[in-house]
């Protein structure tokens, strides 16, 4: 079962708020949680290329796989922040399924353009307008 967490709307420069997104995991040793908190200063700029990413790719959306490829990010750094902005709503599931490189089904995650960023340019034809600093 998926978790449910409150909706929030935030636009893409705005900071995911502490309650709204999931603590790194850790084991409760030492090294373990400095592990997980040295990870938070970078999560919001891989959120930012996460959402970026699936924005640009518009209704076509991309699986988890097809996002780390993409962007040249391992799986376990690639996930979290994917599910930091589901939690968010800004990505959902598109209700379509991709196989993967092994051939499984694998959920096509979408941006939500309107939700992420509020710009005159987009609709819901184009993923991003190239104008403005939000869609450059």
């Amino acid at each position: 079962m998926i978790p449910t967490v409150p909706m929030v709307q935030l636009s893409l420069f705005d900071p995911i708020r502490r309650a709204a997104r999931p603590r790194a995991p850790h084991s409760g040793a030492g090294t373990s949680e400095a592990a997980a908190r040295g990870v938070e200063g970078d999560a919001a700029a891989l959120r930012k290329a996460v959402l970026r990413f699936l924005l640009q790719r518009g209704s076509e959306g991309a699986t988890d796989e097809e996002i780390q490829q993409g962007l040249g990010l391992r799986g376990d750094t690639q996930r979290p922040r994917r599910w930091e902005l589901v939690g968010a709503g800004l990505v959902r599931d598109s209700g379509q399924r991709r196989p993967t490189a092994s051939g499984r089904a694998a959920v096509v995650w979408v941006a939500d353009a309107f939700q992420a960023v509020s710009c005159p340019g987009r609709s819901e034809e184009t993923a991003a307008c190239g104008a403005c600093a939000a869609c450059a």
